[in-house]
């Protein structure tokens, strides 16, 4: 007998695209005998496994005898043990070392009377009508496939065993591609012959109809039958792809895993365990922006408008005040930034960005750097402690835990000084030349950088100090003091003028005004020029 869907432990049992392969593993140890033959080849192995078992045991006693250090000692072997499925792995090693000891090794009896064993007593399961409870565990998927137009998927599962179905169109989530289950299914099930069961996933869709992401098939037969599987005291967990009849690429994975017990076992009476999603705990990241250096200028008057922009999630930005006419790129911002923070985001990637204020046109980028805080965050997530990224943290675990994660900016992260407990940085910001049209530059051109600090605290402890956003109060951890070098009204015309008008257009400026005082000069002196001119001329 052949289907398209073999079992977890004999092949795929859920792609539809695999070439046709036996059934299960354990069905293809399923032979047919009339009643003589069947009664005639039990007697001959039975009485071949009694014949085995006393000459295992002379060649042990006499081994035995020979040895000085252990001689006398006779072969003790509990033949029942191979039937208890609890201690059949112990059982068989204790039986290969007592053959190894005899000299019986290679010729594997064990693994002879492991088979025999097993075909037996699979012969006697697959005659016994068992009714079980199933408990299938779906944690979470990951990649689904896309199917809405403008965002992910809002996927939701549908379990089927025979009659007994699933529906979790209610609890559909939105827009993911990572969902998160966290539920247990019971059913149950009559073996042998269980039913295959079926897990399809859907994009839930309100006006067109819910669309199958995918689906994956379990054949329970397989697992409950297989001896490996069974022998299992803590089942292992499957990352099962889910397949589509219009492809066969991978439309996703889900995780999962399922237990089988006899309906009247105390495991099947149990409580189903706890799977239930880690609680998510909140978080506040206090990131201090202090002062700018070499902020390329981007206006055309040799100024830029500069403020900051840091961000975890592009939707949930945050700002600093905008140093105006900043002439030098030097500027001053002492703004702290808190930024909320909740676990179980799918990354902590930091970026820190600084831009140039324009009234009238679009903002534009100067630069960017980006870091990954996952090290940081996760330790403050496990000791539930303030963590503050200082030069010894850094040093001594985290700058090996973000390169170990892909980061290669080392460069563009610095230290103010070598002290151990200094905990400001600066971080280089860069830009894509591309945008600038300049193809023969660098591929991303130095910008400036930016000194900051950064502490992350758990919610409860952030509430007991707390601190005001950018300057206001509290502000004491660490004070941020009013910044240097901003623009001030004064009454001074000139010093107003210089702090307006940017080199660039001061020079121009200047250069005009030096060339209507020449012009002028030569207009106001002109008739005069003419006039002696005329004098030479008359008199000589």
């Amino acid at each position: 007998m052949v289907q398209k869907d073999a079992g977890w432990f004999g092949g795929s049992d859920d792609s539809e695209n695999n070439c046709v392969v036996p059934t299960g593993r354990f069905k293809g140890l399923v032979q047919c005998f009339n009643e003589e033959l069947r009664k005639g080849r039990s007697k001959l192995i039975a009485e071949g496994y009694n014949t085995l078992r006393e000459l295992i045991k002379k060649a042990y006693d006499l081994q035995m005898s020979k040895s000085v250090t252990t001689g006398g000692k006779q072969f003790a072997f509990d033949w029942e043990s191979i039937e208890d499925l609890a201690r059949e792995k112990d059982a068989y090693w204790e039986l290969k070392m007592l053959l190894n000891n005899c000299g019986l090794g290679r010729l594997r009896i064990d693994r002879f009377i492991g088979n025999f064993k097993y075909e037996k007593s699979l012969f006697e399961r697959l005659n016994l009508n068992l009714q079980t409870k199933v408990r299938l565990y779906c944690l979470e998927g990951y990649n689904f496939a896309k199917k809405d137009l403008f965002s992910d998927s809002d996927p939701y599962l549908k379990i089927t065993c025979g009659d007994k179905v699933y529906n979790e169109e209610e609890n559909y989530q939105t827009d993911t591609d990572s969902p998160q289950f966290w539920t247990n299914y019971d059913f149950v099930v009559d073996f042998p012959g269980a039913n295959i069961l079926h897990i399809d996933a859907y994009d839930y869709d309100v006006l067109f109809g819910d669309e199958l992401i995918g689906h994956t098939k379990i054949d329970l037969d397989d697992r409950f039958y297989n001896k490996e599987w069974a022998s299992l005291a803590n089942k292992p967990v499957e990352y099962r792809n889910l397949h589509h009849p219009s492809t066969t690429i991978s439309q996703g994975v889900l995780k999962t895993w399922l237990t089988i017990h006899p309906l009247k076992s105390k495991e099947a009476e149990s409580e189903a365990m706890d799977i239930s999603a880690e609680p998510v705990e909140e978080f506040e990241m206090r990131l201090i922006i202090w002062k700018t250096q070499d902020i390329e200028c981007m206006d055309f008057e040799g100024t830029s408008d500069i403020f900051v922009r840091a961000f975890i999630d592009p939707e949930d930005d945050h700002f600093t005040d905008t140093h105006w006419r900043c002439q030098d790129g030097e500027g001053s911002f002492n703004w702290r930034l808190l930024m909320p923070l909740k676990s179980q985001k799918p990354n902590y990637n930091l970026t820190i960005q600084a831009w140039d204020k324009d009234v009238i046109a679009s903002n534009d980028l100067i630069g960017d750097f980006n870091i990954d805080l996952q090290p940081i965050f996760q330790d403050c997530l496990l000791t539930g402690r303030i963590q503050t990224l200082c030069k010894k943290y850094w040093d001594d675990y985290m700058q090996g835990a973000v390169v170990d994660g892909g980061f290669d900016k080392l460069a563009d992260f610095e230290w103010d000084s070598k002290e151990e407990k200094e905990d400001k940085f600066w971080v280089s910001v860069r830009r894509d030349v591309a945008a600038d049209g300049d193809k023969q530059a660098e591929p991303q051109k130095y910008a400036g950088k930016i000194q900051c600090s950064l502490r992350i605290y758990p919610k409860d402890k952030s509430e007991k100090a707390p601190q005001g956003v950018g300057r206001s109060e509290p502000n004491n951890d660490p004070v941020c003091p009013e910044p240097e070098g901003r623009l001030k009204f004064s009454l001074n015309p000139f010093e107003m003028f210089n702090q307006l008008i940017g080199p660039g257009i001061r020079r121009k400026i200047y250069m005009l005004l030096c060339t209507i005082a020449c012009a002028a000069l030569c207009i106001y002196m002109f008739p005069m020029i003419i006039s002696n001119g005329i004098s030479k001329l008359i008199y000589g």
